[in-house]
């Protein structure tokens, strides 16, 4: 956003809340826009279900069918469904087609961070055993909300304190 510099500060406190205003809006848009995708999906499966049964009952192979300015058109593709992996696997050996058989390996080890910086709260020792790998960051940033939500947001801050002593 473009000028904020020549806004005054209330400007910008009521800027902020309407921007705030309009994304909660958009994300309950979406929202709701999910619930109704959801609840229309198993609709229209059963729809295209029946639909190909109909098609289907016709006797044609390739079927092609206008409806209005809608066109129906069934298609169909042959692919392999694998039965029994093991014996499968058994047998390419056994024949040595090894062309077909792929070997993989995955080993991760990776640093639990999250657990590492927990303990490095009740543990100086540890966390000054580690300090060459690690830095701090300040993070900043200001709430723009109503009356209400800020006080439910000091209470939740409030409560999230007293579990972390």
């Amino acid at each position: 956003m473009e000028g904020l510099e020549k806004l005054s500060f209330e400007e910008k406190v009521k800027a902020a809340k309407a921007v705030d205003s309009l994304i909660a809006e958009m994300e309950a848009q979406i929202e709701s826009c999910k619930q109704t995708i959801a609840e229309c999906t198993p609709d229209r499966d059963a729809i295209y279900a029946s639909l190909l049964e109909d098609v289907k009952s016709k006797g044609v192979k390739d079927y092609d069918e206008q409806v209005d300015d809608l066109f129906v058109t069934l298609f169909s593709k042959e692919d392999v469904a694998w039965l029994d992996d093991a014996g499968l696997l058994k047998k390419l050996q056994e024949n040595g087609d090894y062309g077909f058989i792929k070997t993989t390996t995955k080993i991760t080890t990776s640093v639990d961070k999250n657990a590492l910086k927990k303990a490095f709260k009740s543990n100086e020792s540890l966390k000054e055993a580690y300090k060459d790998f690690y830095g701090t960051k300040l993070t900043e940033y200001v709430t723009v909300t109503t009356e209400e939500n800020h006080a439910k947001m000091l209470e939740h801050i409030s409560e999230n304190t007293k579990k972390g002593k």
